[in-house]
């Protein structure tokens, strides 16, 4: 047999990890590939980012008689650890051991990671990590004939307490993509914590428990991108207390009584940051307004922030009251219009208008949507101002906080047809 040392700088192994889909680790991957030079004892300096992993700092490569196919390897790495491969007779990768950096000159190598593949060299055929306190941290297995890999990870705990088992499956063409189709996550106590599963087409279900083990948040993907809502729930477990909705045309959140009614929904006419509307309810669900805010950017690069454009107090399940505001200005209000009693859709109304200084203008009475009954008119010098006529009540115009939901399907404007 042919031994060569290879010395490369020191760097760092990307790995690829998403939340759901993984790159099978850093073994199968990176230590097949071959390593150049001939067949004698040599020091070779190589581009670690071409030839080998790049957080080994030296690699000991022992051949078999034809010089060329691996049949041993001891990598040294740039953070202390070593780790020993070992090949099948084709070459291809068999088992890796990863032991942990001595703590003491001479102590007896402790084992950090053991993983074992199949003669392909880089499907898993079982995956073990330690903590440095020797309890069990990880323990993956391969079921061959059902294709799914079970991960389990376990706290650092002698009674090997499992606090996360995942299950995944090869997506199909691609040897070293897998796709995670459930996972568990546990509480040190042994109750789930997490529990996530897929369906067809992309579509999974996450939902979230307390330490009790009940259901506090939902999450649902219908399919690919479709229509996903995410749910939080009362302390009952069972009523929501906040639900978003979401797809690629919008976003909108409603929140809910703890008798289940709504009271307040936000929405997004197009993507969160654009126009944003807010509805109140009553007890009935009946709807007592509705607020529009139109993003303001005072200069180019600066922030936005929100400013009322349209508010409509309702009764009786009409408009009583609108507020315009003039568009892109700070809360100025360009008309107040006055429905009077109901039935409103009879057209009678009152409008009172101002400029863009915010003196009071004009004031216009109809009798049908087309019958002007008065017209006044003021001039900035009359110093007439909208609320020396009707009250505009603050809560009409403030904006209650809140927070922005997350974009889990982005907004996509219609095309030219409306779709």
């Amino acid at each position: 047999m042919n031994r060569r040392i290879i010395w490369l700088g020191a760097g760092g192994i990307a790995a690829l990890v998403a939340s759901a889909f993984f790159m099978v680790g850093n073994f199968g991957s990176d230590a097949n590939q071959l390593v150049v030079g001939d067949n004698l004892d040599v020091l070779v300096e190589m581009n670690p980012q071409v030839h080998l992993p790049v957080d080994e700092e030296l690699r000991n490569v022992t051949n078999s008689d034809d010089g060329i196919t691996p049949v041993k390897a001891v990598a040294e790495e740039a953070d202390g650890e070593t780790t020993v491969y070992s090949y099948w007779p084709s070459g291809k990768l068999m088992e890796a051991i990863t032991y942990f950096k001595s703590e003491a000159q001479g102590a007896e190598p402790q084992v950090r990671r053991r993983a074992s593949f199949k003669q392909d060299g880089y499907t898993y055929l079982s995956d073990i990590e330690f903590y440095r306190s020797g309890n069990l941290r990880k323990q993956m297995s391969y079921d061959e004939g059902a294709g799914v890999a079970q991960v389990k990870y376990f706290f650092d705990d002698s009674g090997y307490k499992l606090e996360l088992a995942e299950a995944f499956v090869p997506v199909k063409n691609t040897p070293f993509i897998w796709q995670k189709t459930e996972y568990t996550k546990y509480y040190v106590s042994g109750v789930i914590a997490e529990a996530f599963t897929t369906g067809e087409y992309y579509a999974y279900t996450k939902k979230f428990f307390d330490t009790a083990g009940l259901l506090v948040r939902q999450q649902i993907m219908k399919d690919w991108k479709g229509e996903y809502t995410d749910t939080i729930f009362h302390a009952d477990h069972v009523t929501p207390k906040q639900v978003v909705w979401q797809n690629y045309r919008g976003t909108n959140v409603k929140f809910y009584t703890t008798a289940g009614k709504v009271y307040l929904q936000r929405g997004w006419y197009g993507a969160i940051g654009d126009m944003m509307y807010v509805r109140y309810f009553d007890a009935f669900e009946n709807q007592i307004l509705e607020q529009t805010f139109d993003p303001l950017q005072v200069s180019e690069g600066g922030p936005r922030r929100y400013v009322p454009y349209g508010i409509y107090v309702k009764e009786a399940g009409d408009t009583r009251f609108s507020i315009q505001h003039f568009y892109k200005t700070d809360g100025l209000v360009q008309t107040f219009t006055d429905y009077g009693a109901p039935p409103y859709k009879l057209g009678r109304r009152t409008i009172y208008t101002n400029d863009k200084e915010g003196n009071l203008i004009l004031i216009e009475d109809y009798s049908a949507p087309k019958e002007l009954i008065s017209r006044t008119e003021f001039t900035p010098a009359d110093k007439k101002k909208i609320t020396d006529f009707v009250e505009i009540k603050p809560e009409w115009l403030a904006m209650e906080p809140y927070e922005t939901p997350e974009v889990v399907i982005p907004y996509q404007p219609p095309g030219p047809g409306g779709y």
